[in-house]
């Protein structure tokens, strides 16, 4: 067999791969699918391919030399064959997009990159039942029982059959605590993010002669964000004068809440405002190189602050207003490399001056704090160890499309049923 053979024999048995995120907006599940998709093509580790909108963000912003692309419609379906692997976000099995059509043989592994992926709730009521975990529980253990108990079978049947993979320690006790159930040996796998070329040259001098310090936000403006970065910019707005520094903040992302954030921030009088809508990934590199001191964030975004060597104040999942005491951290500083964990109002001290203390350290010792930020990316967040370890637990994995089946995962029942016929007619 001469050489060109062999590369094509190889490619015909590489495992296929299939990445199924269909979303419109920028957003970290869409930037994590398309870049592990992108290096296990570049490694020629595996067939990878992108299931999409046509004019989604993976769609638009994929090399398309590296990946094979699907066309994702609600009202069409394109087929997932029997020999692909199928790479999901965890969620509910009867939420799994009805414009696939998978294979009965066709290999899932979920990946629960949000917190209550794997948590039935229930519809109009979402937002309390996140922030209220006696609310939660009260709907969990009568209207939704039986989605709870099916949930927990799920659960159970993707643990033991290697199909469930975590993403932090938040994911996986929200899980436990809202399904009633313990789980045992989970597998973590972190968020990665593309290495970066260059590294953010201290503004500490130019702070110190311009007396302006630049803080952005980078990630969509939705329920779980909202709260936190609503308290964080009436924190600094009250810091600002002790601080004797101009402010000036960007907001990068768009999302449900971001007309309310805008209306929050005409309040703000001691700081000024900037609002983009969406920077490409290279776009949000440079930016950040060039107009960020002090990045906000969570989740994924976090991460594109810290490759820079940018100091990042890792904000907290929360679905409800802070009061005060909320406890700041660089993202460094945090035990387990979580990038977003929900927040426990008992851990608030009321009081506390942490925001204005890391905006003094960043102020007087940026060069420190940057290459702690630049020494934890490179230790947790790797993108070819990660990469490699997705693609070794997608191989493993047990379940099939056709075990969910014949398991009565994917039924709907008859509430989730009800809704989605009444806001089909809604929408009609």
């Amino acid at each position: 067999m001469n050489k060109q053979n062999l590369i094509k024999s190889d490619y015909l048995f590489m495992p296929k791969l299939y990445f199924c995120f269909p979303s419109k907006q920028a957003g970290g599940m869409s930037l994590l699918f398309m870049r592990i998709a992108e290096y296990l093509s570049t490694t020629n580790k595996a067939q990878t391919y992108l299931i999409d909108y046509e004019d989604g963000f993976m769609s638009s912003n994929r090399d398309k030399s590296l990946t094979n692309f699907l066309a994702y419609s609600d009202e069409n379906t394109i087929c997932v064959p029997d020999d692909g692997i199928l790479i999901l976000q965890a969620m509910t099995p009867w939420s799994i997009f009805p414009g696939l059509k998978i294979g009965p043989n066709v290999k899932i592994v979920f990946w629960n990159c949000y917190p209550f992926g794997l948590v039935p709730i229930l519809p109009g009521v979402r937002t309390l039942m996140k922030s209220n975990t006696m609310v939660a529980a009260l709907i969990l253990n009568t209207i939704l029982y039986g989605y709870k108990r099916k949930m927990r079978d799920f659960t159970s049947l993707l643990m033991r059959l290697n199909g469930i993979i975590f993403q932090d320690t938040a994911g996986l006790d929200i899980t436990q605590k809202y399904l009633s159930m313990n789980i045992n040996q989970a597998r973590f796998l972190n968020i990665p993010a593309l290495p970066a070329k260059k590294v953010k040259l201290s503004p500490q001098q130019r702070i110190e002669n311009e007396k302006i310090i630049k803080v952005s936000w980078v990630g969509r403006i939705v329920d779980m964000k909202y709260f936190i970065l609503r308290y964080t910019l009436f924190k600094l707005n009250t810091i600002q004068r002790e601080l004797d520094v101009v402010i000036e903040i960007t907001i990068v992302g768009q999302g449900d809440f971001l007309a309310k954030l805008k209306k929050d921030c005409l309040d703000l009088k001691n700081l000024s405002f900037k609002f983009i809508d969406y920077l490409s990934p290279t776009d949000l590199d440079q930016f950040l190189l060039d107009e960020t001191d002090i990045l906000l964030a969570m989740g994924t975004s976090s991460l594109e602050g810290a490759k820079l060597g940018i100091p990042t104040l890792l904000l907290d999942v929360c679905y409800k207003k802070i009061d005060d005491g909320y406890v700041y951290t660089w993202l460094h500083e945090r035990e387990n490399a979580p990038i977003g964990e929900i927040l426990n109002f008992d851990n608030l001290k009321k009081g506390n001056k942490t925001l204005k203390i890391k905006i003094k350290e960043a102020m007087s010792c940026y060069d420190t704090i940057s290459e702690c930020e630049l020494s934890h990316f490179k230790k947790h967040h790797s993108l070819t160890s990660i990469s490699q370890s997705l693609l070794v637990y997608a191989i493993e994995s047990g379940v099939s499309w056709k075990i969910l089946e014949e398991n009565r995962m994917v039924e709907k029942g008859i509430i989730y049923k009800s809704f989605s016929r009444f806001r089909n007619m809604l929408n009609s």
